[in-house]
């Protein structure tokens, strides 16, 4: 398996030992055990590039925006989780998936979060790289005590030229991997919510008032929204916003096949010069793959 060395960043989170421990896989003797678990990894071919200093940059950004997002209640409690992500040329993310979530959606929402407010990113280092993507995956850990952070596998040499990383190793599904996939979160049912898009208001129309309404809803066990809170916004256009989302279904998450409440977050976007109003659910994704060339 190749991958880049970057010095380990260990965050820290007030007494809570909430922490992004952004090390790339540092290079191994074959067979021996590595002190710690792999927390970024680079999935894409480098081309032999360095982007320890790049990497850096983006990992401050994302721990930064994940402690942000934590709330309170979260801060003491223990999981693990990992999420895939694509940054293109231009520093844009081109994909976000979650690939091992903590079965709960407090600590799984807080990293997503981190990842998806932290973009654009700086354009890719261009110097010698003709790549149109950098691939990655990073783990987040919280409350771990350092004996949980031990090695769960074993890789032959790995070096810091880049080149086409071998996989298997780190794809390969563990036992904490299986328990992973007993949560399904809410998938949102799209014909229903086509006839619940929000409405531009004329006032804010005409006032020249336009930009993005950040929703937190609740999903109950029945697939309906409960309570619904305004993240960010324009107070009228939060309004027009929340009205609509209360009109949107789901089929309603599941956890080890019960169905249990859960909560999405959602982009409405208002814009002067577009016909109607653009609205999304950016958490959990639905049905998002990220496809890596061969």
């Amino acid at each position: 398996m190749h991958s880049l060395h970057v010095p380990l960043l260990a965050g820290i989170l007030s007494t809570a030992g909430l922490a992004l421990q952004t090390s790339v896989p540092v290079q191994t003797s074959p067979g021996a055990n590595r002190s710690q678990r792999e927390s970024a990894e680079i999935l894409s071919d480098t081309q032999g590039i360095d982007f320890g200093p790049y990497l850096r940059r983006v990992l401050t950004d994302i721990q930064e925006n994940w402690y942000a997002h934590i709330p309170a209640d979260a801060k003491t409690k223990r999981g693990e989780l990992a999420i895939e992500l694509m940054i293109l040329r231009t520093g844009r993310i081109g994909m976000i998936r979650m690939v091992g979530s903590s079965l709960d959606s407090t600590l799984d929402w807080p990293a997503w979060a981190g990842v998806y407010f932290s973009g654009p990113f700086q354009p890719l280092p261009p110097t010698g790289f003709k790549g149109e993507f950098l691939a990655l995956r990073l783990h987040f850990y919280y409350n771990q005590a350092p004996g949980n952070l031990a090695a769960t596998h074993n890789s032959t040499d790995v070096s810091t030229s880049g080149g086409k990383a071998d996989l298997t190793a780190a794809t390969e599904p563990n036992s904490d991997q299986r328990n992973f996939d007993r949560v399904q979160h809410a998938i949102l049912i799209q014909n229903v919510a086509d006839l619940w898009m929000p409405d531009y208001p004329k006032k804010a129309r005409e006032a020249g008032i336009e930009g993005i309404v950040w929703l937190d809803a609740e999903v109950k066990e029945n697939g309906r929204v409960g309570k619904v809170d305004v993240v960010s916004g324009d107070p009228a256009l939060a309004e027009a916003s929340t009205r609509a989302i209360r009109g949107w279904r789901f089929h309603p998450a599941e956890k080890n096949g019960k169905k249990v409440e859960d909560h999405v977050q959602i982009e409405v976007e208002f814009r002067l010069n577009s016909e109607r109003v653009g609205a999304y659910i950016i958490w959990p994704q639905q049905h998002q793959t990220l496809n890596l060339p061969r």
